[in-house]
C-alpha cells in the first residue's frame, strides 16, 4: 500500500537539504556515473544511470543547477561515445542532440510533476478563498506549536472568530456577496497578524488564529485591536455583518490538545454570539 504521508515526510526532508550541499552530491555523483561509463566501455547501456541525477536535480533543485547537471551528463556521454572512433561526425552529432533532448525532456516532465505536487499540496492546505490554512492543516500545524509551547513553557492564545448575520447576507444578497465579505475578513485578519502567527479556516464563516508566544494581556491589545480593523474592513459593505469572537490563552502548562483549546474559544465565542454578538470573551486556563 503507498503511504502517501510518508513519502511526503521525506519530500520535505530533502527539501530542507542545503541546496549546494544537495547538488554537490549530485554532481559528484554524475561525474562517477560518467567515469564508470567510460571504463565499461561505449557498448554498456548508461543512460539511465545519468538521468537519475537529472531527475533528483529537476524535482528539488532550480533550473540552473539541473543544466549543469544535463551538461555534465552529456559531456560524459559524448566522451564514453568517442572511444567508438567513428570518422562521421554527423553521427556523432545527431547521437548528442538526441542525448540532450533526452535529458532536458526528463527534467522538464519533472519539474512540471513537481510544480503540479506543490499546487496540489498548496489546495490541500490553503483555503483558496480567503487564503486561510484549511481547518485540517490549520489543527496539524497549531498541534506542532502546542507541543513546542507545552515543551519550552511558553503561553499561547487562540481565538475563535465567527461572523455575526452571515447567512442573511448570502439569503439577500447572494453568495458572490458572501465570498467577497470573507475575503474582506481574511483580508483585515492577515493585515493584523504578526510573523508566526498562523490563520485558518475552520468552516464557512468560522476562522480560527493561534498567536504563538502571546500571554492574556498581549492577546487582548492584538484582539482589540483586529476587531476594530475588522469593523471598519466590514463598514464599506454596508452589511450587517459583525464578529463574535472567544479568545483563550493557555498557561497551564499541562498536557492539552489543540482541539480541547479550539473547543474552550468555541464556546467562549458562541457566549457573546448567543447574547450580545459583535464582542469578544477572553479567557484564560
Amino acid at each position: 500500500m503507498y503511504d502517501t504521508h510518508r513519502h511526503l515526510l521525506i519530500i520535505k526532508k530533502i527539501d530542507g537539504i542545503d541546496k549546494r550541499y544537495l547538488f554537490a552530491l549530485l554532481l559528484a555523483l554524475q561525474i562517477l556515473i560518467s567515469v564508470f561509463d567510460y571504463i565499461t566501455g561505449p557498448l554498456t547501456p548508461f543512460t539511465v544511470f545519468y538521468l537519475i541525477p537529472i531527475i533528483t536535480s529537476a524535482f528539488f533543485l532550480s533550473r540552473y543547477f539541473t543544466v549543469s547537471l544535463v551538461l555534465i551528463a552529456t559531456t560524459g556521454w559524448i566522451l564514453d561515445f568517442m572511444q567508438l572512433k567513428i570518422a562521421d561526425t554527423s553521427v556523432l552529432t545527431f547521437h548528442v542532440v538526441s542525448k540532450i533532448i533526452l535529458f532536458s525532456s526528463f527534467a522538464y516532465l519533472t519539474s512540471k510533476l513537481r510544480s503540479l505536487m506543490n499546487e496540489l499540496e498548496n489546495q490541500a492546505t490553503v483555503d483558496l478563498l480567503s487564503g486561510a490554512l484549511t481547518r485540517r492543516h490549520f489543527h496539524e500545524v497549531c498541534q506542532t506549536e502546542l507541543a513546542r509551547s507545552l515543551r519550552y513553557q511558553y503561553p499561547i492564545s487562540i481565538a475563535y472568530i465567527d461572523l455575526d448575520n452571515f447567512k442573511s447576507v448570502n439569503d439577500k444578497l447572494g453568495h458572490g456577496m458572501g465570498d467577497k465579505i470573507l475575503v474582506i475578513t481574511a483580508a483585515a485578519i492577515k493585515a493584523n497578524l504578526r510573523e508566526g502567527d498562523l490563520f485558518g479556516r475552520l468552516g464557512g464563516d468560522e476562522f480560527a488564529l493561534l498567536l504563538i508566544n502571546t500571554n492574556r494581556d498581549e492577546m487582548e491589545i492584538i484582539m482589540n485591536r483586529m476587531r476594530e480593523s475588522l469593523m471598519k474592513a466590514i463598514s464599506l459593505s454596508q452589511t450587517e455583518v459583525t464578529y463574535s469572537i472567544g479568545a483563550v490563552t493557555y498557561l497551564s502548562g499541562m498536557p492539552i490538545t489543540i482541539h480541547a483549546l479550539l473547543e474552550i474559544a468555541d464556546e467562549a465565542m458562541y457566549a457573546i454570539k448567543n447574547s450580545t454578538k459583535n464582542s469578544i470573551k477572553f479567557v484564560s486556563i
